[in-house]
């Protein structure tokens, strides 16, 4: 009798822990997967002892949610497998830009350069027409000979008009046929795109290739003139210059009036028609000051200069001289 108690408790423990596996399995609990474990191998010492009826019932309740939580767990990592990048499609979808020396071509040949993609600066003209959630406009994607017409497809809405420098990066479509006002068949490249950018006359037309900045000020009697920086360019030499009037009476630097010496060669100033640059005032009152871009004539960007500016004052008592600037 001793005896058929000590085999006894081995099934009944056995059952409770699988009774309390499948309770906590259902409140999802880690604790569940213990409890199991400790059912079975007591359910197992059970059926060895011979008590196999109640010990065989703990065994089934207790390997119930061990079960079903390793075949969870082979159906998670089966599903997760191992990533391999799909090189061959990333290669295809990797967005690569024309050069320079292609963007010709690509105006020469629309379709030819379909699905390419390229990045260009110019001027939009005419107005833009908008259908529904795209917006149309056309542009010169060479602003200085007005050339390389273009237009451009903006997924969305985008705030352009007549005149103003954008630059544009999208992918070509094609080319594309359009009537303009006197009923005549032009063809223009197309662009699709989510990235126009306001831009300026300087970056489309006339982008800087070296930048000297000097910030140099020379004073005479209150009337000073500073320059500020200069800009080489291919098509010219832009001077930023700054005039203060700290004197008694009115003070004026007129641009005809400045010169610039280069390897024993004087440059003219010349008014840039095409560009909207900020002009310098002349006739300044007192305490005043005013700031411009004077154009000159491509130099080199690579040798020194020297800047003459002849300033004039109405007080006639005040002898001022050049002011000259080297760098």
């Amino acid at each position: 009798m001793e005896e058929e108690i000590k085999k006894k408790p081995y099934g009944i423990w056995s059952l409770v822990l699988g009774i309390i596996s499948i309770v906590l399995f259902l409140n999802v609990s880690w604790l569940a997967l213990l409890t199991s474990i400790a059912g079975i191998v007591l359910g197992v010492l059970g059926v060895s002892n011979g008590k196999k009826g109640i010990s065989i019932a703990g065994l089934i309740c207790s390997a119930i949610p061990a079960l079903i939580f390793f075949v969870m767990m082979l159906i998670v990592i089966a599903g997760s497998g191992t990533y391999t990048p799909d090189t061959e499609n990333s290669e295809a979808d990797e967005v690569i830009y024309l050069q320079d020396s292609e963007i010709d071509n690509a105006y020469a040949s629309p379709d030819s350069y379909a699905g390419k993609y390229i990045a260009i600066g110019g001027i939009v003209f005419g107005e833009p027409e908008i259908h529904e959630d795209q917006v149309y406009f056309q542009m010169y994607g060479d602003a200085v000979n007005n050339e390389k017409n273009t237009i451009v497809r903006f997924i969305g809405q985008v705030d352009v008009s007549a005149g103003d420098y954008v630059k544009v990066e999208g992918k070509i479509v094609g080319s594309t046929e359009y009537k303009n006002m006197l009923g005549g068949t032009l063809t223009a490249l197309l662009i699709e795109t989510k990235s126009v950018t306001e831009s300026t006359y300087i970056e489309c037309c006339s982008p800087t290739i070296k930048e000297v900045v000097l910030d140099k000020t020379i004073d005479q009697y209150g009337y000073a003139v500073t320059v500020n920086k200069i800009e080489f360019a291919e098509a010219e030499t832009r001077l930023y210059l700054t005039v203060t009037n700290n004197g008694k009476d009115n003070f004026s630097v007129y641009p005809f009036k400045i010169k610039i010496v280069q390897n024993q060669k004087q440059y003219e100033y010349k008014f840039n028609f095409d560009a909207d640059y900020e002009e310098l005032q002349t006739d300044l009152l007192p305490d005043t000051s005013s700031s411009g871009i004077i154009v000159f004539p491509p130099m080199d960007p690579e040798m020194g200069l020297k800047i003459y500016c002849k300033g004039s004052c109405d007080d006639w008592s005040v002898d001022l001289e050049d002011y000259v600037f080297e760098y």
